[in-house]
This record gives C-alpha cells, sequence and structure tokens, in this order.
C-alpha cells in the first residue's frame, strides 16, 4: 500500500455532502465524486488495483447528532467490506480521516435502526427515541461512557497512570532470538509540559534525523560522538521548544493529536527548515506487515505507530521455561518504532510451539524510555515508515 495522500476541501464544499446514502462506483468521474468520496475510493484503490469497486455511503454522527463522517458499505472482487471515515478540521479545511476498515467485514453499524453515533475508535453507538445504544451490546449508555469517547474522539493521547499487569509462560525445548534494527536507535523524549504523546513522538522522529540534516534543530545538535558511538541528547530546553512548536502546528488539543493533525504538523514544521517529509504506510491489506517493518528499520528508516492499547513486555527466562510479564494499557498513544525482537520457540522434535514478536520503541513515556512493545496487545491503527531529507 503506498502513502495515502491526505484530500482537503474547504468547509462549504465538505457540507454539500449528501444527508442520505449515496451510490456510486469506481469508474464515477472526479468532478462527480464528493471529497469523501475520492479520499475513500483513493484509499481502498492503493490495496485493490482495477477492482471494480461498487459502494453506498450514509452519514455517520457524534454525541450531539451533528454529522461528522461517513460510513461506506463496498463490495469487490465478490468481497464485502467497509470503511469508517470522520471528519478533521483543521485551520480553514476539513480532512478526511479513515478510522477504521475492513475488506472482508460487515459494518458494525449494519443494524443500526436510528442514528449511527461514531465517536470513538471501536465504539458504535445507535441513537433509537431519545437514548444511546451500544451496538455490540444492546445495552443504553449512560453519560459516563460517553463523557470518556468525547474526551478523546479520534486523538492520540499517550500514557496511562494505570496499567494492568498480565504475565505468561512458554515452556520449549529450545529456542532462537533475533534482534535488530537502526544503529544507535532513536532518541529517548518524553513531552514537554501540556504537549501530547504524538509531539514528543514528532521531536523523536526530527532528533533522529538531526543526526543527517542539521539545520532540522538550528543552532542545536541532538547528539554527541562518543568515540564511534552515537548518543542522544535527553529532553533540554531547546527540545522541549521543538515539542511545543509541533503541538501548534499539529493543531493537539484536549482531545490529544489525531493522525491527521500529526502528518500536517510534521509537514509544516520540516518544510519550514527546508526538508521534505514522506511517509509509506506499512500495512498492506489493512494489516499490519511485520515482515516490512523489519526491512524498514534494517534500513535506517524508524516508523511512527498509531495505537489504542499497547503493552510493554519483558522477560524472564528460565530452563525450558520463559516468563513474559506485560503492562497494558488501554489509551491511544503515538511511539517512534526503531527495532525488533523476534523469538521462535521449539519443542524436541524441532516443531515451532510460539512466536513472540516485540516492537522496539522509544515510548515517549518518562519511565519507559527505550523499551519492548508486545505485538500481541492493543491494536496498531497505522504504522507509517517516516523519511526527511
Amino acid at each position: 500500500m503506498k502513502h495515502k495522500k491526505l484530500l482537503a476541501t474547504t468547509l462549504a464544499l465538505a457540507l454539500t455532502a449528501a444527508l442520505f446514502p449515496t451510490v456510486g462506483n469506481v469508474s464515477a468521474s472526479a468532478d462527480e465524486l464528493s471529497a469523501a468520496d475520492a479520499y475513500f475510493l483513493d484509499f481502498v484503490s492503493d490495496d485493490l488495483g482495477d477492482a471494480e469497486i461498487t459502494y453506498q455511503s450514509s452519514p455517520l454522527y457524534d454525541e450531539t447528532l451533528e454529522q461528522n463522517g461517513y460510513e461506506y458499505v463496498f463490495e469487490a472482487d465478490g468481497q464485502s467490506g467497509f470503511a469508517l471515515i470522520h471528519e478533521i478540521e483543521l485551520g480553514n479545511a476539513i480532512f478526511y480521516e479513515l478510522e477504521e476498515l475492513s475488506y472482508n467485514g460487515v459494518s458494525p453499524f449494519a443494524e443500526s435502526e436510528g442514528l449511527p453515533v461514531y465517536i470513538t475508535f471501536c465504539l458504535y453507538l445507535d441513537y433509537v427515541d431519545g437514548a444511546f445504544y451500544n451496538l455490540e451490546t444492546g445495552a443504553a449508555v449512560g453519560e459516563e461512557t460517553l463523557a470518556a469517547a468525547t474526551a478523546t474522539r479520534f486523538g492520540y493521547q499517550g500514557g496511562s497512570s494505570h496499567y494492568i499487569e498480565q504475565s505468561y509462560t512458554i515452556t520449549y525445548d529450545h529456542k532462537t532470538v533475533t534482534e535488530s534494527g537502526i544503529q544507535y536507535a532513536v532518541p529517548d523524549y518524553s513531552p514537554a509540559t501540556g504537549t501530547s504523546c504524538a509531539n514528543a513522538a514528532g521531536g523523536i522522529l526530527i532528533g533522529y534525523y538531526d543526526r543527517f540534516y542539521a539545520n532540522l534543530m538550528p543552532n542545536f545538535q541532538s547528539y554527541l560522538m562518543i568515540g564511534t558511538n552515537v548518543v542522544y541528547r535527553g529532553n533540554s530546553q531547546e527540545i522541549e521548544d521543538m515539542i511545543i512548536s509541533l503541538k501548534d502546528l499539529m493543531g493537539t488539543d484536549d482531545t490529544g493529536t489525531t493522525y491527521t493533525g500529526f502528518n500536517a504538523g510534521m509537514t509544516s514544521y520540516v518544510q519550514s527548515k527546508g526538508y521534505t517529509y514522506t511517509t509509506t504506510s506499512l500495512f498492506t491489506n489493512n494489516t499490519f506487515d511485520f515482515g516490512r517493518y523489519k526491512t524498514t528499520v534494517d534500513g535506517g528508516t524508524p516508523v511512527a505507530f498509531f495505537l489504542n492499547g499497547y503493552a510493554m513486555s519483558g522477560t524472564e527466562t528460565g530452563d525450558g521455561v520463559d516468563t513474559e510479564n506485560n503492562a497494558i494499557s488501554g489509551n491511544t498513544h503515538v511511539a517512534i518504532g526503531y527495532g525488533y525482537r523476534e523469538s521462535f520457540y521449539y519443542d524436541a522434535n524441532n516443531n515451532v510451539v510460539f512466536t513472540q514478536r516485540y516492537l522496539l520503541v522509544s515510548s515517549g513515556l518518562a519511565i519507559y524510555g527505550l523499551c519492548n512493545f508486545n505485538i500481541a496487545y492493543g491494536t496498531i491503527n497505522k504504522a507509517i515508515a517516516v523519511t526527511i531529507a
């Protein structure tokens, strides 16, 4: 999947979108498509190639029952899928951001009998007869759940003050462990006061590329050379000032930083220093491609992960038994991947009995720093290889 361009239109144009379901296909001309339709088709066509795509779109709503996006139900190559697209306002423009997508699944709003309400990731509500209902459970939804959803919306907020501890054991005869990634890793920054994890993550990328392009942080060097080794500086006033500037550029607010805002802010900052910012998705058919990730970081390119839940993990090794200790958070978060660890566990007959994969990340969390994220926990919403040149 190649990088998806962010399609923007003016607010006036965005509000001309139909209030009732619309039907179309990929052969429609650009002039006949709404901005949301064009964004949807551009995104899925990268995966589906020349396949004929038929689709139906209908509005999604927020907790105030104002339209805030679109549900797309589509068919291609004999399979049915869905996409949930949210409107993001940045400055004087509306951007469309794909939040959830399946190429072979039924929309979570398929059973909606009233107004489909989509406030945050993986929460699907139906507004019927003056009340909100959870479409997955059928239960009525109270003010506390709505308040929690609106506090996050589609922003990435960062660290948690509460982690759930969970452990499991792996019994084996022998194992192989591979660890690799970017030489000297990446910087270890945490958010400056009043900023988000996404702002710190953007700062980590800038600090890394400052090794190669000094003007990214004018009059400041993000690293030291100790012999032949690169050692990154930690949070300093210069670094915190840079992270604070990213907060404004990314449109960060109390709900966090959107994926769209992250890329818009990074583009603005990098271009202001005379460089270019480009990204490549590491998803293949809407699934995170661990193999492509390994190739990417082994080639020296860091990866920004946009997460809905995550787990920091460590391994205690015994005699034929490993214990995996995980600290699990349900928060949204942005972290920068620089490497990986992959363990294959075998029985006495040399059969693989378990595979353990970690992302080696700069967590953007002050107390954890560079750490391991267990890929088995949480959801990777997006993973983009980031190049500044």
